[in-house]
């Protein structure tokens, strides 16, 4: 249950991200002497989120400005929806935004978002819980057996007693332990 809260809590913050970061680069396009290039500054950058891909086209799905990877347009076009995608058996979010230059539309921004880091940190968690959880549960039976010997030890007396003094031996006497 906590493991399903931490995951859905991951990714929610990675959609969080994936749409921001997605928001900041399609709003820093702007065209310059014909070409349409984005417009990030320093600052800008190191405010998206580490391991982000973007790339720019234009509405004839030409590439313009950012990553040139052939993969990243592979995948249909479908604006202003967070989506899943699979590349080498990996998943990532993908997100596609209209970029505008003073609301004039230049082309499409499309933003991709690796979900592995998200997975290894819960997989992390699952094994450091597993790893913490057998050796306490292992513990704990062991205690409660060792309790509950501790405890039934004066019953089993007083049913060996009660044994003895029913075949006829009624010089017996219950031991006080």
């Amino acid at each position: 249950l906590v493991y399903y809260n931490v995951r859905d809590n991951l990714l929610e913050r990675s959609r969080a991200d994936i749409i921001r970061d997605a928001t900041i680069i399609a709003d820093e396009v702007e065209e310059d002497d014909g070409y349409v290039l984005f417009d990030l500054d320093d600052d800008e950058l190191e405010t998206i989120t580490g391991g982000t891909i973007f790339a720019l086209y234009s509405f004839e799905n030409q590439w313009l400005d950012g990553r040139r990877l052939e993969w990243i347009n592979t995948f249909e076009r479908s604006y202003n929806e967070l989506r899943i995608v699979d590349y080498n058996s990996e998943p990532w979010f993908l997100y596609d935004k209209i970029a505008y230059d003073d609301g004039v539309a230049l082309g499409w921004a499309r933003v991709l978002m690796p979900l592995s880091p998200v997975y290894s940190a819960l997989n992390t968690m699952l094994l450091t819980s597993l790893a913490i959880f057998i050796p306490f549960m292992l513990c704990a039976v062991a205690g409660g057996l060792f309790i509950a010997g501790v405890a039934l030890k004066p019953i089993k007396q007083i049913s060996k007693t009660a044994v003895k003094i029913g075949s006829g031996d009624f010089q017996t006497r219950i031991e006080h332990v």
